[in-house]
């Protein structure tokens, strides 16, 4: 019998941001008047 694990859709990865990455977000969000999701949707950091 085999030991590998299956991963689901719903299981997700936890990823890392580099400090720079989480600086230009957090400056892009104060310069904006716009959302912090809309931030990160042009960041490219929702995964979707």
């Amino acid at each position: 019998m085999s030991t590998m694990s299956v991963r689901t859709s719903k299981e997700k990865t936890k990823r890392k941001f580099s400090q720079e990455f989480k600086a230009n977000a957090v400056y892009l969000c104060l310069a904006r008047s716009t959302t912090v999701r809309q931030i990160a949707a042009e960041l490219g950091a929702l995964g979707l």
